[in-house]
């Protein structure tokens, strides 16, 4: 997907930031990389359809009160988090600015029990083993259990691995108590950070059942009936048909934030209070200017998260023993874990630095004699253009300086794009 960009004169003095859009083909395959695939990986690996597990139905042992309000995550002792982190899929450029992502996930969940599961640049088949096991596994002393897929996506809820497309039901069927008795009444969240599809991201101005066995626990629970599709949570980056974006330097919108809010309000906010927090920021303070060649006309470009549930209790993050009552200091947790990230005006589709360098060029072809502008393009060539850095950002911005106060005068000026 190509795009053009015009000027924008102000605030010349921000950082360039490069925004990108997880979901767009840069060189689709034609036939499968058989040696790519197939070639013995670094470090010996065991594949999740490998791992024998015992031939038992694992039933909740410590279900939750019929009449509970909450998930009550400060009584169990750990919860889980598995993070699908695609950033090398086989016909893509790189995600670059994923593994943001991935540390922010990781700072932000552990403070509540959590232990990671990271699985990075795996293909369909290691991932749908990962599902398949979930019926395995016995969860009967986590309080949650979460999935975060990073990747690239496209329409019909489709989510890229390494090699091939899977569906995003995959991992919904995985959560499903009809084989895993044991996930009964826990909170099952998913989060998907991905593109949805590439229609315009344009923004507009304001003016079957189950029944439940229990084992003996401590205290006595009246045994209920609860759908299997019941305490879920999905999560995606934005609207179905819509692009996500992507900062290169501090990763996507929506993990970034979600961390953040997380890390502010966890003391006095249930998940969907959060995530409501989440999806104002995102929809409201997040955007990038673009212009589309079709209309002659700036548009404003955003995202807006979306979430289905079917949670039946309020879901607060607590780690274990903590009261509910508990208003401490966690407030302040946000400095030492995941940075309040300030997203820049962007630009997507495309990397920044390549196209600032190329309007460069082009002034110097009607100003060769220009001996800046010649020392510019010298220097951006010492420069390693595959992924960002400060030495990048430092020569983008002087680049754009440059064009701004010398450029004017020449016809295609008013073509060009400038951060903000």
């Amino acid at each position: 997907m190509d795009s053009w960009e015009i000027n924008n004169e102000s605030d010349s003095n921000e950082n360039a930031t490069v925004i990108t859009i997880d979901g767009t083909v840069y060189n689709p395959p034609t036939y499968e990389v058989e040696a790519e695939l197939q070639a013995p990986p670094e470090t010996t690996e065991i594949h999740p359809d490998n791992i024998i597990y015992p031939n038992t139905v694992w039933y909740n042992a410590k279900p939750l009160n019929k009449f509970a309000k909450t998930y009550e995550l400060e009584k169990f002792e750990k919860n889980l988090l598995i993070i699908f982190n695609q950033e090398n899929i086989i016909g893509y450029e790189p995600r670059l600015g994923t593994e943001k992502d991935v540390s922010a996930l990781i700072n932000t969940f552990s403070q509540f029990g959590f232990e990671i599961e990271p699985y990075k640049d795996k293909t369909k088949s290691f991932l749908l083993g990962v599902l398949r096991n979930f019926k395995y596994r016995n969860f009967s002393d986590y309080g949650c259990v979460a999935v975060v897929v990073l990747t690239h996506g496209t329409t019909n809820g489709l989510l890229r691995a390494k090699d091939q497309f899977y569906k995003e039901f995959d991992v919904i069927d995985a959560f499903k108590t009809y084989e895993n008795p044991s996930l009964v009444s826990k909170p099952k969240l998913l989060f998907i950070q991905a593109c949805r599809g590439k229609q315009s991201v344009k923004g507009v101005n304001v003016g079957t059942l189950t029944t439940l066995s229990i084992k003996k626990d401590e205290c006595h629970i009246e045994p209920y009936t609860l759908p299997a599709e019941s305490d879920m949570y999905v999560l995606h980056s934005s609207y179905m048909g819509k692009p996500s974006h992507r900062d290169e330097l501090n990763g996507t919108w929506l993990i970034q934030t979600l961390c953040k809010k997380i890390n502010e309000l966890a003391p006095t906010h249930d998940l969907a209070s959060i995530v409501t927090e989440v999806k104002q920021e995102v929809a409201i303070d997040l955007c990038f200017e673009e212009y589309n060649t079709e209309t002659l006309e700036v548009e404003t470009n955003t995202q807006v998260p979306v979430d289905t549930s079917t949670l039946i209790r309020k879901l607060y993050f607590r780690k274990y023993g903590e009261s509910v009552s508990c208003t401490d200091s966690r407030v302040e947790r946000s400095d030492s874990t995941t940075p309040l990230l300030e997203f820049g005006p962007c630009v997507c589709f495309l990397d920044y630095f390549a196209y600032i360098t190329e309007c460069l060029r082009l002034y110097l072809e009607h100003n060769p004699e220009d001996a800046t502008a010649q020392y510019f393009i010298e220097a951006s060539e010492t420069i390693d253009s595959s992924e960002m850095s400060a030495s990048k950002e430092k020569m983008t911005n002087a680049i754009v300086n440059y064009l701004r106060n010398h450029a004017k005068q020449l016809d295609f000026y008013k073509y060009m794009y400038f951060k903000k």
